[in-house]
């Protein structure tokens, strides 16, 4: 007897010998047959897929099928060499987005074949406002703008302005200094004086003087 049997799928098999099958039976865990061979054999339980497409699993510990649905829906500049030509990739994604502050992301960064790292400098004369996130190929680091406030020098007011050196950035606020401690140290101590000498005792007196005036008793 059969623990689970699936029915009425469409199971791609990745066999080039039957590469699609419609019903399969589980046993202890395990694929033990398809179609014929387990259509005819009771189950415990059977379950209806209703038609559903079912695939062999996929085992990804860093769920690299979600990084790749991302970069499907996500400009991207990777191949590019020339640090021109991925900021003209930047500048059309921020052209598509709604309203300034909005986020802009960009998948395929990566600095070796640009021969150095972007900086934000050149991020925020072609943000427009918008907050910049440029993914590394490795999805391990990204590279960012600064604060949209501080960088914008373009607005719909004046969309001919010309280009400024932006504000300084101001990702990181100013570091806190503390006041610092004396560095004089506390004088040494004064050496303990040593212990006085423990007193002797008195020898005992070799003879002893009786006055002449005692009055003895027999």
């Amino acid at each position: 007897m059969l623990c689970t049997r699936l029915t009425n799928a469409r199971f791609l098999t990745m066999d080039p010998d039957r590469p699609v099958a419609h019903d399969l039976g589980i046993w202890q865990g395990r694929i033990v047959g398809l179609d014929e061979a387990v259509t005819s054999l009771p189950a415990r339980e059977v379950v209806d897929l209703q038609g559903a497409t079912v695939l062999p699993g996929f085992i990804d510990a860093h769920v690299h099928l979600a990084w790749t649905g991302f970069k499907q829906n996500t400009p991207s500049i990777a191949g590019l060499t020339s640090i021109d030509d991925v900021l003209a990739v930047v500048t059309e994604a921020v052209a598509r987005t709604s309203a300034p502050g909005d986020w802009v992301s960009i998948a395929g960064y990566d600095q070796r074949a640009l021969g150095r790292h972007l900086t934000a400098a050149e991020l925020d004369q072609v943000s427009d406002g918008r907050k910049l996130y440029l993914l590394h190929d490795s999805g391990h680091g990204c590279v960012v703008n600064c604060s949209p406030q501080a960088s914008r020098t373009r607005t719909a007011s004046s969309p001919n302005r010309p280009w400024a050196p932006p504000a300084p950035c101001a990702c990181r606020p100013p570091r806190r200094t503390w006041p610092r401690r004396s560095a004089a140290r506390p004088a040494p101590a004064s050496p303990r004086a040593s212990p006085p000498a423990p007193k002797q005792a008195s020898a005992a007196p070799s003879s002893v003087t009786v006055p002449s005036n005692s009055a003895h008793t027999n």
